[in-house]
């Protein structure tokens, strides 16, 4: 005789994403490849994660110092053949980690500027790496750099070039941007930057306030502040764009005409990804000390 399976347990809890998709995950690891902090540190296994979920290791996974590691930037879920959602598993867990008294909403706000400062931080780094200057001591200034603010992406409000960057200026602004057209139809509704899991600090990186300025033929600004090298890359701003505008394609044509005009220098990813890789690690560090009494009972 077949035994009865047990009675569902009324206070276990589901991190699953829709339809179960993490019970279709291959193994493949692709997701570990693709996660920025992962690939800087080694410290951030997506594949873990979406395990942990899979086999209702909830309690566990709430206690799991990984969950507070990820930016959300959705790389994971982005290219997964089996259109598994490691970053939506992290978010639920988080969420029921806060729901269960597991952590406390004063420790989930300390994370959030946590994760500005490390914002901050790097908008610094990328201006050294834009200057072309000698590595610094990453370790050493990142506690300044988190606390000192950014420069703005715009010397003024956009508004006020508008009208000179009417006509052939906008044209010529935006003819190394591909599908330029597409920005016609931005409504100015911000999901591009409520969604981007780097607007934690708009005044040095808005995406709207970058979309517009494009379409203004303002890039003369843009093309020479740190701010388009922010960009994870992670395409949030065009999946949450009700218009299809292909905001991250926009940003990365910025990327190449800096690049082309030789306002950046030539080896700049190189010198942003050894920066990134000392920052990563840097916040792994800070976001340990910060609930070091959660990984504690582990």
């Amino acid at each position: 005789m077949t035994p009865r399976s047990a009675a569902p347990d009324p206070g276990a809890w589901s991190v699953s994403t829709v339809d179960e998709a993490d019970r279709l995950c291959l193994s493949c690891n692709g997701c570990r490849a693709d996660c920025v902090v992962g690939a800087a540190t080694g410290r951030l296994q997506p594949l873990r994660i979406v395990r942990m979920a899979s086999l209702g290791l909830g309690d566990e996974l709430m206690r799991l110092p990984e969950l507070w590691y990820c930016l959300q930037c959705n790389h994971c879920s982005l290219l997964c053949p089996m259109t598994v959602k490691p970053s939506e598993v992290v978010r639920r867990a988080r969420q029921q980690a806060l729901l269960r008294g597991v952590v406390t909403s004063e420790l989930v706000h300390a994370h959030e500027g946590l994760v500005a400062g490390f914002a901050r931080a790097r908008w610094h780094a990328i201006a050294r790496c834009m200057a072309a200057q000698d590595a610094c001591d990453i370790a050493r200034d990142w506690r300044q750099w988190s606390s000192s603010p950014v420069a703005s992406m715009t010397s003024g409000p956009i508004a006020d070039g508008a009208t000179a960057a009417a006509g052939a200026l906008r044209r010529a602004a935006v003819s190394f941007v591909p599908r330029a057209a597409e920005l016609c139809a931005c409504m100015t509704c911000r999901q591009c930057t409520l969604g981007c899991p780097v607007a934690r600090e708009q005044s040095g990186y808005d995406p709207l306030a970058m979309f517009r300025m494009v379409h203004l033929g303002l890039t003369h600004e843009l093309l020479r502040s740190p701010s388009i090298w922010l960009c994870l890359g992670c395409e949030s701003c065009s999946s949450g764009c009700a218009q299809k505008v292909s905001g991250h394609l926009v940003i990365r044509a910025l990327q190449d005409e800096a690049s082309r005009q030789g306002i950046v220098p030539a080896d700049m990813r190189d010198r942003l990804w050894a920066a990134d890789r000392a920052l990563y690690g840097e916040l792994v560090r800070e976001v340990d000390e910060l609930m070091k009494g959660i990984f504690a009972g582990r």
